[in-house]
Parts: C-alpha cells; structure tokens; sequence
C-alpha cells in the first residue's frame, strides 16, 4: 500500500488487513524505529536496520516529531532501505498468518506479491482531510500550514535518488479525491477478491 501524503493509506491498509485477517506492516514506523535507535545508540543504521525486531516496533514514541527526524535522517540511505525491506519480509515470514499488507512510502519499489496499490488524491483534499483529523484530536491547524507541509513532503519523496515517490510498474493507481473512505474502502477490497480470489487471508 504506497502513496501519497496524507490520502488515507494508512487507515485502508489497517483495515483491509483487519478485513483479510492479514499480517500489517507500516514501513514507516520500521524507519522510526532504526532512527531513533541510530540517534540514541549512535549505532550503525545498516546493522540497527538488519538487527531491528518486532518489539522495536511497539514503542509509544514512535508518532513523536523526534522520531520523525531521525526517520529522516536515515531513510534516504540505499543500503539502509535494501536492509528495512529485507527485515519487512522476515517479520512477514515469521507472522504466523496467510499473508501480510506493507504500507508505507515505497516509492517504485516492487515488493514481491499478488497486488500493490498507489493511492492519490487532490493536495488541497488531502489537506483538508488532515485539518479535520487534527480538529477532531484537539491540534487545529492552519490549512495554509498543513497544505505546505503536504506539498514539502511528496516533493521531497519525489525528487530523492533512491525509489523515487511514484506509482510501481505493476501498482493499481486509486484516486480518491473525489471518494469517501467507506467508497474507496470498497474498491480495494474489490480488487483484492478479483485480483487474488477469495481465498485471500484463509
């Protein structure tokens, strides 16, 4: 599950794994993870990375704008990323279930599996969407604010040297500017049965 800023991937991914009975990976939070362990450790990232396991994953700092920095500041390196796609597939191999959803920033990386998906929307959609999610969890925002900081990060992940921020060869684009979460919700899981069968996740 790739895409851009702020269209909703996250919460679908969750939820089409809560549907299949599927294993969910946020890659995101993998890179979270090995950050701030680089930046608290001043470990190597490429061992942090191919060291890193589960239970690195069930901090509560994670969502923190520090471990959003230190994200950052290790993400872009190539072996690094090669490393956290590696652990993705071990942590899936060893899930104990029928199948797994990746969801994260991948840019043109092609995972190996049945389906993947791209989802798109409108930058001042998705802004609005995020105004609303931070309204509803007590943090306003400015839509002005929010918007830039949309606009700053697709840039970014579309301009950086390693898997580029754009649609995998073999990905199934969604825009879902003009859809409600439940709309595109449908769509996935309708793919997702015509793609791969209805025996996805037994």
């Amino acid at each position: 599950m790739d895409g851009e800023a702020s269209t909703g991937k996250g919460t679908l991914a969750r939820k089409l794994a809560e549907h299949f009975d599927l294993f969910h990976i946020d890659s995101g939070k993998i890179f979270r993870a090995v950050g701030i362990k680089v930046k608290e450790t001043a470990g190597d990232p490429l061992q942090i990375a191919e060291m890193l396991q589960p239970e690195d994953l069930e901090r509560s700092d994670l969502g923190s704008e520090e471990c959003g920095t230190a994200a950052a500041a290790i993400s872009h390196m190539p072996l690094v990323r090669e490393a956290v796609n590696k652990r993705i597939f071990w942590m899936i191999h060893n899930a104990g279930k029928n199948g797994a959803i990746i969801d994260g920033r991948a840019g043109a990386y092609e995972y190996p599996g049945d389906l993947m998906f791209y989802i798109k929307a409108n930058e001042e959609e998705c802004a609005r969407r995020r105004c609303l999610q931070l309204e509803k969890a007590g943090k306003p925002a400015e839509f002005k604010v929010v918007l830039e900081s949309i606009r700053a990060r697709n840039k970014k992940d579309a301009e950086r040297s390693v898997f580029p921020m754009k649609p995998a060869p073999s990905a199934i684009v969604i825009d879902n500017t003009d859809d409600t979460f439940e709309e595109t919700f449908g769509k996935a899981v309708q793919i997702c049965l015509e793609r791969i069968g209805p025996e996805l996740g037994r």
